[in-house]
């Protein structure tokens, strides 16, 4: 039987700040949040280094569950149509 491609989802996604937020589609279901991270801090246009130049890292978080995402699970696993994503960068303590 003949495996069936899942359709991809659209997502709200907003930074943590608040102050930006929008509407992403087409995100494959069977992508990791990895992957997704990436493809949500690059639609809202996110720093993606530091003013020392070092590379930032965002997590993700749903809401609708009060949790952070793991990077290794798959979005069809965990979101739904029209979720909204927050993105909260990671603050490395040293």
């Amino acid at each position: 039987m003949p495996v069936v491609a899942q359709q991809p989802i659209s997502l709200f996604v907003r930074a943590a700040s608040g102050q930006k937020r929008r509407r992403v589609s087409n995100v494959p279901v069977d992508a990791t949040i990895a992957e997704t991270i990436n493809k949500l801090v690059a639609s809202l246009r996110l720093a993606t280094r530091d003013k020392d130049g070092e590379a930032l890292t965002y997590q993700a978080r749903l809401d609708r569950e009060g949790r952070n995402l793991m990077p290794s699970e798959v979005v069809g696993d965990v979101l739904q149509a029209e979720d909204e994503v927050v993105l909260v960068r990671n603050i490395d303590a040293g």
